[in-house]
Parts: C-alpha cells; sequence; structure tokens
C-alpha cells in the first residue's frame, strides 16, 4: 500500500478524530461574566401585596417616597390627646393581588401602636397573623394609646408569607 494522495487525507482526519476524543474539544467548562441588573419597584397599585389608605383614614395615612426611593406609607397625625386612646377605624387597607393566600403580621409597634383586624379589636403582631385570600381585601385600624410611655415606632414591619402548600 503506497502513500496516496486519500490515504494521507484520510490519515490526517482519523489522527485529528482521535485527538479530539482524547483531549477535548477545546471547549470551556467554567465561564465568569460581569452582566448589570436593574431592579424596580411596583407601585402598590400593580404591587402583590398593595397598601392603602382605607375609607377612616381621613387624610392620616398618605402613600409617599422615602429618601431612599422607596415606597412607604406613612402615619401623619400630630394632634393626638394625651392620656388618651385614639382609634383610628379602617385606616389601613391592604390587597393581595396575588394568586396565593398570604399571612399578614406586623412587628416593630410598641405600647403605643396597635394595628388591629378592623371590627373584631385583634391586633396582629409577629406572633399573630391574619390570612388574606388571593383578590381579597382586609382593613386595619390603627390605634395609638398614650397612656403612660409614648414610645412611638419609627418604622413598623408587615411581613406575608404564602400559605399554599
Amino acid at each position: 500500500m503506497g502513500l496516496s494522495r486519500k490515504n494521507v487525507l484520510v490519515g490526517i482526519a482519523l489522527v485529528a478524530v482521535v485527538s479530539g476524543l482524547a483531549l477535548g474539544s477545546g471547549a470551556f467548562t467554567q465561564v465568569e461574566a460581569t452582566r448589570g441588573v436593574d431592579l424596580g419597584v411596583n407601585g402598590d397599585s400593580s404591587a402583590l401585596l398593595a397598601f392603602s389608605a382605607g375609607d377612616g383614614a381621613d387624610g392620616i395615612i398618605q402613600n409617599q417616597t422615602a429618601d431612599s426611593g422607596a415606597k412607604v406609607i406613612s402615619f401623619n397625625q400630630t394632634n393626638l390627646n394625651e392620656n388618651a386612646t385614639t382609634r383610628f377605624d379602617r385606616a389601613l387597607n391592604v390587597t393581595n393581588n396575588g394568586d396565593d393566600p398570604v399571612a399578614l403580621s406586623v412587628s416593630g409597634t410598641e405600647e403605643s401602636l396597635d394595628i388591629q383586624i378592623a371590627g373584631n379589636n385583634t391586633a396582629i403582631g409577629p406572633s399573630q397573623s391574619i390570612t388574606i385570600g388571593s383578590a381579597n381585601s382586609q382593613h386595619f385600624d390603627v390605634v395609638i394609646d398614650t397612656n403612660g410611655a409614648n414610645d412611638f415606632p419609627d418604622s413598623v414591619t408587615f411581613t406575608a408569607n404564602s400559605t399554599s402548600s
């Protein structure tokens, strides 16, 4: 068998195939890249959990933008009586725009502030939550007690956890 042009090409092709199988394809197995991500916050009307002033708010609860740019709800009331308990019925409304029911709780309230389920005087807190079904709303009363210590919180945190399995 002589070295013909055909035999040389077949030999080179065979060496290339065997080398590729033995040493890999030369493709990389790891890559690192830097990518930018832009995150946005929905306005409360289109958020999964929307907070708004309730029909009993009478101008005391307002939607505002904080210095950080975050959307917040602000409670503005300066004319409270001393040594008294003041109740703002149905002052806050929370709407679940998500597909799953959520358990809503609140933390950061002090002795001077209660967030209560409207109509039944049950306060929600870190260990007491209320379930709000999908596409449902819940009204809350805001109760301020100026008897004794006036330790009003700077902020409170609402936590919503899905209750679906």
